[in-house]
């Protein structure tokens, strides 16, 4: 049982040995090893920030919605927790992709509620 304090999605990063999940009630990133056969292992803090619909880029950092002092925006974060870029958005942040010929398209799914 891994104890996870509630996630909603995941992925695989680059380094194809490590596995990167937002834990929304947590409010971190949190990496594992993945093991030759698929176990995983060495939890870890990846970023101190809250994810949702997170998003990982060619560099290795982690696109997610969040808040910046301005208010709610997409956050680009590096492992540890440095913000790297900030887009702010007019409403709260629910979800990040990458996508268009180059996967380097940013779209972000915002919404009142």
């Amino acid at each position: 049982m891994l104890g996870l304090a509630y996630t909603a999605k995941s992925f695989d990063v680059t380094a194809p040995v490590v596995f990167v999940i937002e834990e929304s009630f947590a409010g971190t990133l949190t990496a594992f090893d993945i093991g030759p056969d698929g176990s995983l292992s060495n939890r870890r803090v990846w970023a101190p920030v809250p994810g949702d619909g997170i998003v990982m880029d060619t560099e290795g950092a982690v696109w997610t919605p969040g808040w910046s002092e301005a208010g709610p925006a997409c956050l680009r974060v590096a492992e540890g927790g440095e913000i790297l870029d900030t887009i702010p958005l007019d409403r709260a942040g629910f979800a990040c992709t990458l996508r268009g010929e180059d996967g380097r398209t940013l779209f972000m799914f915002a919404a009142d509620w």
